[in-house]
């Protein structure tokens, strides 16, 4: 009987200093007391709630849960009741958090829930759509880590993306497929850890204020898109195609748009995709929305205007609709002629100088082929002096020891014709900072010994963004063909006699890939123009005289 008592007196004595212990902040040790007093602790005098708390608050889930479990069988109060469900939910014991919060009518903790539980589960509808959305780089996806992403060099499956979902894992897509097109752009609105001076709450506020603007920006433009949590520092913008569209024409879009809006000092925007071609290799990649990120634990959802959470998110991403490629090519060319217009100076201004400009242009290519004797053991000297794209190119090396891929890409399309031309080149870059031979060997793999011309180059330049300027591009040879070699080689016959005929073919098949292009655009305009004359047989315009036949257009300058 005595040693019952000392017993009971023991536990008793253990509880009374659990409880002091407490009161003085020394949790851990009151924790400790709470454990040997267990049996004995009561609703009403409070202690088992609160050794239930500290169990909950040093992450002892399993332990909490049983006391809760008693609290709330025992009494039935909501506070105890919410506390086990949110135990539930830390724990994945999703139905009984479902359970308990029905009981309490939280209708939106039953929303979020569903979600939770289907993620458990990912309907196979979920998954597919998912995979159409996000489907980039076909052969190779990517793994976030705590420290960063690994590629992972095959096919994503059904079961990476229940995975991700699930939390197990964590998507990234690598944006451009093998063939250089994209079926989704982004924008990644993060704020810059470094700036000092602002808190990560006001720094965040910024990111959401130049997320409205963009959003506002692609409504002007009727770009459907959705914005989401990426998890971390900010959030991403989604644009998605119903069919792929070539990466340059995204990425200039976007910029483009992007331009049109002010950006506070600690935000950055990072347009994806990032370049227009990946050049062989996998080019930039973007997490993937409704997973966890891994640094910060959190998952990333989809949200409103107002940045709230979307309720049920996988039923949000089945209704996303993807934008018409169609428009967005459309969109493509409104912008690029916007964009082309910068380099080009006022029309009667040009009607002014043009013979000026010509008569200036063969005097240069005259004084320089007479300069050739001189510079025949460095073509790419001779070629510079008359082409200035190359000549910043040189000078950006000289300078700054650095040029960036698509420069690269750009000198060796220029100088591969030239005999000899892999040693040059290699000379060259090799005085680079960023010099990489297997990127050089598949630059060189993919060029071709047709020349290549003097409106590619300006074309490459206004698409892939590059920071050269066209202001001195006047070059207009007296051959029909225009590339900077000409300064070379006077005449077609020597331009493309040591170029393979299987080259000059290729050449033209995919030139006249381009021309059905244009043909079938052009084709579309006049029907659209058809149906705008209505009964109209005839019409007038500053550009010449529209005449309608047969229900085809033909337009008379």
């Amino acid at each position: 009987m005595k040693d019952g008592n000392d017993e009971e007196s023991r536990l008793f004595k253990a509880k009374v200093e659990a409880m002091e212990l407490e009161e003085a902040l020394e949790f851990e040790k009151a924790l400790e007391k709470y454990r040997i007093a267990e049996s004995i602790l009561s609703v009403e005098d409070g202690s088992l709630e609160k050794y239930g708390n500290l169990l909950y608050e040093f992450g002892e889930l399993e332990d909490a849960k049983k006391v809760f479990e008693r609290l709330a069988s025992l009494t039935q109060d909501a506070s105890f009741l919410l506390r086990l469900a949110d135990i539930y939910e830390q724990l994945d014991e999703i139905e009984k958090a479902v359970e308990i919060y029905r009981t309490l009518n939280n209708e939106r903790k039953i929303n979020e829930l569903g979600d939770r539980l289907k993620l458990n589960k990912p309907p196979e509808q979920v998954i597919k759509k998912f995979l159409q959305l996000f489907s980039g780089r076909e052969d190779v996806f990517a793994l976030q880590f705590e420290d960063g992403y690994r590629p992972i060099r095959r096919p994503m499956t059904i079961d990476d993306v229940a995975n991700h979902l699930i939390g197990k894992c964590t998507l990234g897509a690598y944006v451009l497929t093998s063939d250089n097109n994209v079926n989704f752009g982004a924008y990644d609105v993060d704020y810059r850890t470094q700036e000092s001076g602002i808190d990560s709450v006001s720094k965040l506020e910024m990111c959401k204020e130049t997320v409205k603007n963009l959003h506002a920006r692609l409504n002007y433009y009727n770009i459907q898109h959705e914005i989401e949590y990426s998890g971390n520092r900010g959030y991403h913008i989604w644009i998605f195609l119903d069919r792929p569209v070539p990466a340059y024409k995204v990425k200039v879009i976007l910029e483009k748009i992007l331009e049109q809006i002010n950006i506070s000092n600690p935000v950055s925007v990072e347009v994806f995709p990032k370049q227009s071609e990946h050049g062989g290799g996998l080019g930039n990649l973007i997490k993937l929305p409704l997973g966890i990120h891994r640094k910060t634990n959190r998952r990333c959802s989809f949200v409103d205007d107002n940045f709230e959470e979307i309720p049920k998110q996988l039923d949000y991403l089945l209704s996303i609709h993807p934008n018409r490629a169609e428009e967005i090519e459309n969109l493509y060319r409104e912008l690029y002629d916007q964009q082309i217009e910068q380099f080009e100076k006022d029309k009667n201004e040009r009607r002014a100088t043009r013979s000026h400009i010509r008569t200036q242009g063969e005097n240069i290519k005259k004084q320089l082929r007479q300069q050739i004797h001189k510079d025949e053991s460095d073509p790419c000297k001779t070629i510079s002096r008359g082409c200035s794209i190359l000549s910043q190119i040189i000078t950006k090396i000289d300078q700054e020891a650095y040029i960036t891929e698509e420069e690269e890409r750009l000198l060796v399309n220029i100088l591969y014709p030239i005999t000899n031309s892999r040693s040059l080149i290699t000379e060259l870059l090799r005085r680079t900072i960023n010099y990489s031979q297997p990127r050089l060997e598949i630059l060189l793999s993919n060029s071709s010994k047709v020349p290549i011309t003097c409106e590619e180059i300006k074309k490459e330049i206004v698409n892939s963004n590059i920071d050269l300027s066209l202001a001195k591009c006047t070059c207009k040879f007296s051959s029909a063909y225009n590339s900077p070699i000409a300064y070379l080689k006077q005449g077609e016959d020597k331009l493309f006699e040591n170029v393979p005929i299987s080259s000059v073919v290729k050449k033209i098949i995919d030139l006249n890939n381009e021309k059905y292009e244009i043909e079938k655009q052009i084709e579309n305009l006049k029907n659209l123009l058809a149906k705008r004359m209505g009964d109209k047989q005839e019409e007038l315009t500053e550009w010449g005289r529209i005449i309608k036949k047969d229900g085809r257009i033909e337009i008379v300058l």
